[in-house]
């Protein structure tokens, strides 16, 4: 990455857009100095495209600095293919630009099929492929670095991890609750967290953190249906009314066996019974906000009856 401004040389009647090129370009790399590449990148391009559309005259180091900026954000974005291109014009506009050719020899040595892609086409699957491996190589990473305990480190510790770790590779992510076993009807009969992760428009693979690998449909659909949350504080309010949940269910299981008991009076009964019915309605309640929850609504301006309890399926 090069942060500098130099070699302007302007007409007073085109000084303003020419500012307007530095300012994007002093925008763009304040924003990849902090790992907004995507933000970076749209600041590129702005100054590149004013440089071209208003025929701007600045030097050409100046203008292959931009194109090198460009290219290393489209490198931390994935997007390798184009990065190299952004590299190669920076060299066709500055042929002695050694930190636009050090960018593309490592570029290269990291990914030498890239000399071999023409098409734009050709191009996009590359950047899938590389995605899809990006994944596989996070699952894996993570599985041989962290280890899973029960009740101290588990699927939900795992998944809100894996989720981090792929927004941060900008790929687009899921968390996932259901049951990978067996068949279920509610959110609350989940059993399982895992994370499903968007290589390609509208392709999704899921990752198993408690093992390290990915799941493909075919070897077990339910890997693809349940209940989808696209933010971790979704998911962490769901753990949290699930928790609350289970505790409700606990202790209406326990009034039920005392109200049972041959050893109570019909006033106790009674009173057992008043217990019962608050603390069902309360649990009845928490299922609702879960199902809301799931379905991306707030269930403090909702209807409990518009609101469906079907499982989403990503294939």
């Amino acid at each position: 990455m090069v942060m500098m401004v130099y070699g302007v040389q302007a007409e007073s009647a085109k000084l303003s857009p020419m500012n307007s090129v530095i300012e994007w370009q002093n925008k763009g790399d304040n924003f990849y100095s902090v790992g907004l590449y995507d933000l970076a990148l749209h600041e590129y391009e702005k100054a590149l495209e004013l440089i071209r559309s208003a025929g701007l005259q600045f030097s050409g180091s100046f203008i292959a600095i931009i194109w090198n900026s460009k290219g290393d954000a489209l490198n931390k974005l994935g997007r390798y293919r184009e990065a190299l291109d952004a590299y190669d014009t920076a060299l066709e506009i500055f042929p002695s630009f050694a930190v636009s050719a050090k960018n593309k020899e490592k570029l290269l040595e990291s990914f030498p099929e890239l000399a071999h892609i023409k098409s734009v086409k050709d191009a996009k699957s590359a950047n899938y492929s590389f995605r899809l491996e990006k994944c596989k190589e996070i699952v894996r990473n993570y599985y041989d670095t962290h280890i899973y305990q029960i009740d101290n480190y588990d699927c939900d510790d795992m998944t809100l991890d894996l989720s981090n770790q792929l927004k941060k590779e900008y790929i687009n992510s899921k968390i996932a609750i259901g049951d990978i076993d067996k068949d279920i009807t509610y959110p609350w009969e989940s059993m399982h967290a895992w994370v499903i992760a968007e290589y390609e428009p509208d392709k999704w693979i899921a990752l198993e953190g408690t093992g390290g690998y990915i799941v493909l449909a075919e070897d077990n659909p339910r890997y693809y249906q349940g209940w989808f949350f696209d933010e971790p504080l979704e998911f962490k309010k769901y753990r949290e009314l699930r928790s609350q949940l289970d505790d409700e269910i606990r202790y209406v299981d326990q009034l039920h066996r005392e109200y049972n008991s041959t050893n109570m009076s019909q006033n106790e009964k009674y009173s057992k019974a008043i217990i019962i019915k608050d603390h069902t309605e309360k649990y009845r309640d928490l299922e609702f906000k879960i199902i809301a929850l799931s379905q991306g609504i707030n269930w403090e301006n909702s209807d409990i009856f518009n609101i469906s309890t079907r499982k989403s399926t990503f294939f």
